[in-house]
C-alpha cells in the first residue's frame, strides 16, 4: 500500500504540469553518446511516448554524429570540421542522409515497440527549408540554416497522436540538399512552433560551474547569466552550441530551455514533470 501511495503522489505532483504543457509543442533534441546505449534510449523514448500520450505536442530531432563519423571512415571519406560544423560535400552528404535515415527508422520503430505512434520527417517531405550556412571566414559546403518551418504540418500530425522524428536535412530553394547542425534546426523549429519548450538531451547533467563536479549543477539559468558562463569560458565545447542555440529560441518567443542529461533514467519526465527537475532549466530575465 505504502508503495502505492508514493506512485499516486507521483501523479498528483505531475498533473498540474501536464495541464499546464497540454496541447503545447516541445521540441526535444536528441543525440551524443546516450544514443549509443540501448537501456538509455529506451527510457528516453517511453517518455517520449508518455509525453504525447498526455497530451503534448511533442517533436523529435535527432542526431547521428558518432554513427556518421564511422560510416565515414568505413568508405575511407576524411572528416573536417570547421568552426564545430561538419564541412559537407556531394559524397559526404550522401552518406550522412543514408545514416540518418537508418537512426530514423530505428527510433521509429522502437517508439511502436513502445505503444506510441511516429513518423520520420524527411527533406523530401519539404516541411523544412534551408539556406546555406555562410561564413566570412570559411566555406563549409552543403552546410545550412533553417529558414523556414510548415508550422501546420507539426500541429496536424501531433494533434492525430504521432510524432514526428525529424532527421536535419533540408532542401532549399536552390535544388541542393543542405546538412543542418542538429542543436539549431531544433532551436529553428521551436521558434518556428512558438514552443512552450525547447529540451536539449546532452551527455552531462546539465550546465556545471565546475564540469568535474556534477553538485556544482546549475538548477535555474537567466540568459544574461548564461552569456557571462560563456564569457568566462565555464560553458564550452559541446555544449557551446547548445547555449546559443537555446539562447535564440528565447529571443524568438520560445517560453523555456532545459538541458538534461541523458544518461538519467527517464530524464525528461523528471525534468518536465516535477517540481525539482533534474537539469538546468534556461528561464527568461
Amino acid at each position: 500500500m505504502e508503495e502505492a501511495t508514493k506512485k499516486a503522489q507521483v501523479l498528483v505532483e505531475a498533473m498540474p504540469y501536464i495541464l499546464n504543457f497540454k496541447n503545447k509543442f516541445t521540441v526535444v533534441k536528441y543525440g551524443g553518446s546516450v544514443m549509443r546505449e540501448p537501456r538509455l534510449a529506451r527510457t528516453i523514448l517511453e517518455d517520449i511516448v508518455f509525453m504525447s500520450a498526455v497530451g503534448i505536442k511533442v517533436i523529435l530531432v535527432h542526431g547521428g554524429g558518432p554513427r556518421i563519423s564511422e560510416a565515414l571512415a568505413a568508405q575511407e571519406i576524411k572528416t573536417r570540421f570547421v568552426n564545430g560544423l561538419r564541412y559537407t560535400d556531394a559524397e559526404t552528404i550522401a552518406v550522412i542522409k543514408e545514416t540518418l535515415l537508418a537512426v530514423n527508422r530505428e527510433l521509429i520503430s522502437l517508439i511502436e515497440e513502445l505503444g506510441g505512434k511516429a513518423r520520420g520527417v524527411f527533406p523530401e517531405d519539404r516541411v523544412l527549408g534551408a539556406i546555406k550556412l555562410t561564413l566570412t571566414e570559411a566555406n563549409l559546403g552543403l552546410v545550412g540554416e533553417i529558414k523556414e518551418v510548415n508550422a501546420s504540418f507539426f500541429d496536424e500530425t501531433c494533434r492525430a497522436g504521432i510524432i514526428p522524428v525529424v532527421i536535419p536535412l533540408a532542401f532549399g530553394a536552390d535544388g541542393l540538399l543542405y546538412n543542418i547542425n542538429a542543436d539549431a534546426a531544433a532551436s529553428k523549429i521551436a521558434v518556428g512552433l512558438s514552443a512552450e519548450k525547447l529540451v536539449f538531451l546532452t551527455d552531462q547533467a546539465g550546465i556545471m560551474r565546475d564540469r568535474s563536479n556534477e553538485e556544482s549543477l546549475i538548477s535555474i539559468l537567466r540568459p544574461s547569466q548564461a552569456k557571462a558562463l560563456i564569457e568566462k569560458e565555464i560553458i564550452t565545447a559541446g555544449m557551446l552550441p547548445k547555449i546559443r542555440a537555446g539562447l535564440y529560441a528565447m529571443e524568438n518567443n520560445v517560453a523555456k530551455v532545459h538541458l538534461v542529461g541523458g544518461h538519467i533514467p527517464h530524464t525528461l519526465l523528471l525534468e518536465i514533470f516535477t517540481n525539482q527537475g533534474v537539469g538546468t532549466e534556461i528561464v527568461p530575465e
